[in-house]
C-alpha cells in the first residue's frame, strides 16, 4: 500500500513539474517557453553554406529594412534584447568590433535584431549602449519571425552572412568571432 501511495505522489509531482516547465508563456514574456526552446532545439538549424533566411523587420524609426538590402557586405547579424543581461554585457565588445571593421572596410555591417517586446526599452538600450549600426525588430520577443527563422533559442546569438548572402558562421563570440571576421574581411 505504501508503494502505491509513493508512486501516486511521484506521478502527481512529476505531472505538476511537467506542466509548470512546459506551460506556454505569453508573447510578452521575457523568457522562452520550454516548448518553444525544445521545438527550436530539435528543428534543423540554419546551415553554414546555405543562403541566409531573409529578415524583413522594422527599424526604430518605423522604416522597413531587409537583410538582403545589405547584400555585397559581410553582415554580422546580432540577435539580442534590452532585457538580456549577457547581451548588454557583450555590447561594448560588439561596439569595438563595429568600430574596428567599419573603419577598415566599408563592406562590413552589423544588423541588430532585437527580441524586445517594448519599443521604448529597445530604443533606450540602443542609445545607452551606443549601438550605431542598423537595428530591426517586430517587437514579438521570442516569437519574432527572425528568431523563428534562425532557430534562435538563446541570446546573444550571432550569424555571419557573407557578401553573397550565405551563412558562413553562427554562434561565435569573443576571439572566435573576431578571428572569423578578420578572415572574411582580409584583416591581418
Amino acid at each position: 500500500m505504501k508503494n502505491i501511495i509513493n508512486i501516486s505522489l511521484g506521478v502527481l509531482l512529476l505531472s505538476f513539474v511537467a506542466y509548470w516547465f512546459f506551460k506556454p508563456t505569453s508573447a510578452n514574456s521575457t523568457s522562452m517557453s520550454a516548448n518553444t526552446w525544445a521545438e527550436r532545439s530539435l528543428a534543423s538549424e540554419v546551415v553554414v553554406g546555405e543562403p541566409a533566411p531573409e529578415i524583413a523587420l522594422t527599424t526604430p524609426k518605423g522604416d522597413s529594412l531587409k537583410l538582403s538590402s545589405l547584400r555585397g557586405k559581410v553582415v554580422l547579424v546580432d540577435f539580442w534584447a534590452s532585457w538580456c543581461a549577457p547581451c548588454r554585457a557583450a555590447n561594448p565588445e560588439v561596439v569595438r568590433l563595429y568600430k574596428k571593421y567599419k573603419g577598415l572596410n566599408k563592406n562590413f555591417e552589423i544588423l541588430g535584431v532585437s527580441l524586445d517586446n517594448k519599443r521604448e526599452n529597445w530604443v533606450q538600450a540602443i542609445a545607452k549602449d551606443h549601438l550605431a549600426w542598423p537595428h530591426v525588430s517586430d517587437l514579438k520577443g521570442w516569437t519574432s519571425t527572425a528568431a523563428e527563422d534562425y532557430k534562435v533559442n538563446s541570446i546573444p546569438y550571432t550569424v555571419i552572412v557573407d557578401a553573397e548572402g550565405n551563412v558562413v558562421a553562427r554562434k561565435l563570440k569573443g576571439r572566435q568571432l573576431e578571428m572569423k571576421l578578420d578572415q572574411l574581411l582580409g584583416v591581418q
